[in-house]
């Protein structure tokens, strides 16, 4: 089940090279995600902190206002390690950012993809 796709990714940017991924959430986010399809990856990307990848600027919106939780915080991605390495080994030269997010046996992934700018006629 497909959550959200970004759709700026095919207009703008040459995709080079695509990775699934699995994301560590919080227990009301799965449960606005699953209920609400509550998420938006217009703005997102994809950051390395201590040689791990995580998600920066996604928003999922909090359904309750009266919580105090946090709707825009970096999300960890869980690759393999040498999917790690490739991708930190990419961050310097591309651009990567999320492509879509989908529901796959009942635990929510993310494919990023490494791309290039299309340049302007």
């Amino acid at each position: 089940m497909n959550i959200n796709n970004n759709k700026i990714i095919n207009n703008q940017y040459y995709i080079i090279d695509k990775y699934s991924a699995g994301i560590v959430l919080k227990g009301w986010e799965v449960k606005n995600l699953k209920i609400y399809n509550s998420i938006d990856i217009k703005n997102s990307y994809i950051i390395n902190i201590k040689n791990e990848i995580f998600l920066k600027n996604s928003l999922i919106y909090e359904i309750k206002k009266n919580n105090n939780k946090e709707i825009k915080r970096n999300r960890k991605l869980l690759l393999k390690k040498k999917e790690i390495k490739i991708i930190l080994d990419k961050i310097k030269k591309f651009k990567i950012i999320p492509f879509n997010i989908f529901l796959k046996k009942n635990i929510f992934k993310i494919n990023i993809v490494i791309v290039n700018k299309k340049k302007k006629k």
